[in-house]
């Protein structure tokens, strides 16, 4: 493979399914305005799909496997001049090609003993058992998702601001051919309990993908610190004066997110994370991951309405939380008890006041608000206490039976008629 993806192995045989230079080229021209490059890359891509060396971390040429990115390699695009030969433009992110490289067995094996975060299953077995997902390889609908959100958001977010998101923005999407879905799902069905690939069993059959994106710079995330010399690494982007430039920058593309009817977090997307999480947050002042990402009309009520967006700002908070904890040299905090939920709690204070203060001024430029966006900042009366407590009362009151038409009152059943009276 010749020009940027020089020296890499090549993949072949994919299926294009998405190709941003053919169904989104005017965020490619977007983008290309600034980093040129972009088109010499995408020709590339579309011939074949260059792969690492290896599933190990750190650098390998101008790709880059950051610690924690158990599902993605970086590849550090080229500056647009020789100037400096180890510049970069952003980097173009590979997401889901581990099945394809040549230590997968080893590097599956690996994950079969390693921990993950908090869970209490090694990260062969958080996926497929907690997440619901296949270890170490993506689901191509998770592929499509991903990408249908993160492009829709981009458009609506250039026609906005005239200019792209602090966000993924999709290449490629690829899907795996069937020789390369059946050694995947022969060789994991062979080292996870069955269990757990019956969780998946119907993804794999789906098939396997890869996503490919463009992000301005490496995606170091907040989690990314607390793990081996990453902290040590990026210590010069954690001075007191980058921190606060960093927590505007995310509070200010958290609210325009929101003023374009966006939300990142909700309930029923409990335990699968959100773009504002530590997992996801980028240290350039970015996030990364938009899968959870619903469109406000989603959102059934105003309940659920406040409940996600209380969360979107509780897991903002934490991330604040967490980057604070780094600079200092401190610990991951947990967010549960002492000074580390104090600081929690106060940084969720300053994520909501700067949230209310950018909703309101993307209103006096005259773009409409959601009507319960602009009430969740609404200074509270008791009045408020007083509906939001019936409003929950009256869910809980309904009837979790289908009458219909029937006019038997409930509880309708009699234990004799199922012969349960003798065992009284």
């Amino acid at each position: 493979m010749g020009g940027f993806f020089d020296g890499a192995a090549e993949c072949e045989g994919l299926q294009t399914v998405f190709d941003a230079g053919r169904d989104t080229p005017e965020l490619i021209d977007r983008v290309a305005a600034d980093v040129p490059q972009i088109h010499e890359a995408i020709s590339l891509l579309r011939d074949s799909l260059p792969l690492v060396p290896h599933s190990g971390v750190g650098p390998m040429g101008r790709f880059f496997r950051l610690p924690n990115h158990y599902r993605s390699v970086s590849y550090l695009l080229p500056a647009a001049t020789d100037d400096d030969p180890d510049a970069a433009a952003g980097a173009i992110v590979f997401k889901g090609t581990e099945p394809l490289l040549a230590d997968f067995p080893a590097y599956f094996d690996w994950m079969m003993e390693a921990p993950f975060r908090a869970s209490g299953l090694p990260l062969a077995l958080h996926f497929p058992m907690d997440m619901k997902l296949p270890p170490a390889a993506m689901w191509i609908e998770e592929c499509l998702a991903e990408q249908v959100v993160s492009s829709r958001l981009q458009n609506s977010y250039l026609q906005r601001h005239g200019r792209l998101a602090r966000l993924p923005l999709p290449l490629f999407v690829f899907r795996m051919n069937p020789e390369q879905n059946l050694r995947y799902e022969t060789f994991v069905r062979s080292r996870i309990p069955a269990d757990a690939y019956w969780k998946i069993k119907n993804k794999v059959a789906d098939g396997l993908g890869v996503e490919v994106y463009y992000y301005p710079e490496l995606p170091v995330r907040v989690a990314d610190l607390f793990v081996g010399n990453v902290r040590e690494t990026f210590k010069p982007a954690l001075t007191p004066e980058l921190i606060e430039a960093t927590f505007g920058k995310w509070t200010v593309l958290l609210a325009e997110m929101l003023c374009l009817d966006y939300m990142p977090f909700v309930p029923w997307h409990r335990g699968m994370g959100g773009c504002v999480d530590q997992g996801n947050v980028c240290i350039d002042g970015g996030f990364n991951d938009l899968l959870t990402l619903v469109p406000f009309d989603a959102i059934p009520d105003e309940t659920a309405f406040r409940q996600s967006l209380s969360a979107t700002i509780r897991m903002l908070a934490e991330s604040m939380a967490a980057m604070a904890s780094a600079s200092l040299g401190l610990p991951s905090p947990k967010g549960s008890s002492g000074n580390d939920s104090d600081a929690v709690i106060l940084a969720g204070t300053y994520v909501a006041d700067q949230l209310r203060e950018q909703v309101l001024s993307s209103e006096r430029q005259g773009h409409a608000v959601d009507p319960r966006l602009k009430h969740f900042f609404d200074s509270p009366a008791p009045a408020d206490i007083l509906d939001m407590l019936q409003k929950a009362q009256r869910k809980r009151n309904r009837s979790s039976q289908f009458v219909g038409n029937s006019s038997m009152p409930i509880p309708f059943m009699q234990a004799e008629t199922y012969g349960f009276a003798a065992l009284a």
